[in-house]
C-alpha cells in the first residue's frame, strides 16, 4: 500500500502554502519557489491551485494529483532514473469548470498522465513520454496562449473517445506509429501517422470540422468526383523525414453519407496543392472494418488533407498486379502494370516507414517487362537502400498523365504490393 504524504520529500523553505475561505483542506494552494521532489512510492496531492514559479523546480518520481489550476513557469519534470511516475489532472465530483494548465513556453515534462476533468484549457507546452490516459474531459489546446501537447517516441495513448480527446493541434515526435487523439471537442476524429525514419521526426495534426472547399474550390472536373465538404485535417512536417504512411478515418456522424455508400470503390485521400491551386488525388487503401483510408505520402510542408471519391473507371486501361516473385518462373517476375507504357508516368515503391525503395519514370517502356521494371531490387534516385529487398509487404504509388480536353491530368493509384524475394 502506498504511503500518503502531502509533500513527499521537499525543501519546505521553497514551498508557500496559501489558505483562502473555507476549510484548509479544500482551499489549500501551493506555490513552489525552490526545489520540490516527490520520491518513489510517495503521493503528493494539491486540492487548491498549484504554481511552480520562475526558477523553481519540481521533480516527480512518484504520484501527483492536481485538483485545481496548474501553472508552471519553472522546471517541471519526471525523474529519468526512476520509471513509472504519474500525474493526475483531476477534479472533485460536481465541479463543472474547466481546469487551466498554464505557464506558456516553460515545458512541463510528464511521464504517465491521466486527464479526468470537466475539461482543460491548455496554455502551456506539455510533453508526454509514457502513457496518456484520456478518462474524462477534452484537452483544448490554446495556441494564442502558447499551449501545445507533444507525444514523444515512447508515448502511448489510451481511452480516447468523443468525451475525452484533444481539441486542437497535436505533435508526434519520434519514429513510432501513432493514432493522433484529435477531434472537434464533440466527436473524436483520429488521423494516423505511420512509422518514420528518425526519432527526431515531428509531424503535427489538427482536425477541423469545417468546409475545406471554402477558398479551395474544386474547379477541374477530372477523376475526382466528390470532395468531403464537412471536415479536413491540417498536417505539418517539422522534422527531417518527409515520407510517411498517412491514414484518415471516416465517421458516419461527420463524413457525408454520399462518400460512404461504397467506400471500397473510389474512396481516396485528397490533398490541396496550394501552389497549383487544385485538389490532388493521393490514392487510397480502404479498410472497411476500421473505417480508414491510408496511403504513402510525402509531407514537405503544411498541407490540407481530406477524403473524396474518384472515378475508378476513369481509365480502365491501366491494370496493376500487386504481387512480385522474381524467381524466374515467368509468373509475376516483375511488378506488372499493363498499359502504363502508353502514358507519361512515375512509379514509386515504399516500405512500411514510407521510405522510397524504388522509383522510375517511363516504367516498363517496352510494355513487356524487358526494361525499367521493379524486380525486387532497390534502385532509383533518393532511395533508402540498395540491392535485393527483403520479402514483405510494401506500398506502390503509380502516377500517370492522361490527356483531357482541358490539357492533362495526373491520375494516382496506390495499394499494397507483396514481394516474395527468397
Amino acid at each position: 500500500m502506498k504511503k500518503k504524504n502531502t509533500l513527499g520529500l521537499v525543501l519546505l523553505s521553497g514551498v508557500l502554502l496559501c489558505f483562502t475561505e473555507g476549510s484548509a483542506q479544500e482551499k489549500l494552494s501551493i506555490q513552489n519557489t525552490g526545489e520540490l521532489t516527490v520520491s518513489e512510492n510517495e503521493v503528493f496531492t494539491v486540492l487548491g491551485k498549484f504554481e511552480n514559479q520562475k526558477g523553481a523546480s519540481f521533480t516527480n518520481s512518484g504520484e501527483v494529483h492536481f485538483f485545481d489550476d496548474f501553472s508552471n513557469e519553472g522546471f517541471f519534470m519526471f525523474s529519468k532514473t526512476a520509471s513509472g511516475s504519474k500525474v493526475f489532472f483531476s477534479q472533485q465530483e460536481g465541479v463543472k469548470e474547466k481546469k487551466k494548465i498554464s505557464g506558456g513556453k516553460n515545458l512541463t515534462e510528464l511521464e504517465n498522465v491521466y486527464f479526468n476533468t470537466a475539461g482543460i484549457d491548455l496554455q502551456n507546452d506539455i510533453s508526454i513520454a509514457g502513457k496518456a490516459s484520456f478518462e474524462r474531459g477534452n484537452v483544448v489546446v490554446n495556441v494564442p496562449l502558447e499551449g501545445s501537447i507533444t507525444f514523444k517516441e515512447t508515448a502511448s495513448i489510451a481511452g480516447v473517445s468523443d468525451s475525452s480527446h484533444v481539441h486542437g493541434t497535436v505533435d508526434k515526435e519520434g519514429k513510432k506509429e501513432l493514432v493522433m487523439p484529435v477531434g472537434d471537442g464533440v466527436v473524436y476524429r483520429p488521423i494516423t501517422f505511420g512509422e518514420s525514419k528518425d526519432v527526431k521526426d515531428i509531424f503535427q495534426a489538427t482536425y477541423k470540422k469545417s468546409n475545406p472547399l471554402l477558398g479551395r474550390e474544386h474547379k477541374e472536373r477530372n477523376s475526382i468526383t466528390e470532395i468531403n465538404n464537412a471536415e479536413y485535417w491540417e498536417v505539418d512536417n517539422r522534422g527531417s523525414s518527409k515520407n510517411i504512411i498517412l491514414s484518415l478515418s471516416w465517421d458516419e456522424r461527420t463524413t457525408p453519407s454520399s462518400l460512404l455508400a461504397n467506400p471500397e470503390k473510389g474512396l481516396h485521400i485528397l490533398r490541396w496543392d496550394d501552389i497549383a491551386k487544385k485538389w490532388v488525388d493521393e490514392g487510397g487503401i480502404v479498410d472497411v472494418v476500421n473505417k480508414t483510408v491510408k496511403t504513402p505520402i510525402e509531407v514537405t510542408a503544411k498541407g490540407i488533407f481530406t477524403l473524396g471519391l474518384v472515378d475508378t473507371d476513369y481509365n480502365s486501361e491501366i491494370k496493376i498486379y500487386n504481387a512480385v516473385s522474381p524467381n524466374g518462373d515467368g509468373l509475376n517476375d516483375y511488378f506488372i502494370i499493363t498499359g502504363i507504357n502508353k502514358y507519361p508516368n512515375t512509379v514509386q515503391i515504399v516500405n512500411r516507414w514510407g521510405s522510397k525503395v524504388y522509383e522510375s519514370s517511363n516504367y516498363d517502356v517496352n510494355g513487356d517487362g524487358s526494361m525499367n521494371v521493379f524486380k525486387g531490387e532497390a534502385e532509383g534516385k533518393g532511395v533508402s537502400s540498395k540491392g535485393k529487398l527483403p520479402t514483405g509487404t510494401y506500398y506502390y504509388v503509380v502516377k500517370y498523365e492522361v490527356r483531357t480536353a482541358k490539357g492533362s491530368e495526373t491520375v494516382t493509384k496506390s495499394g499494397y504490393l507483396h514481394l516474395e524475394n527468397n
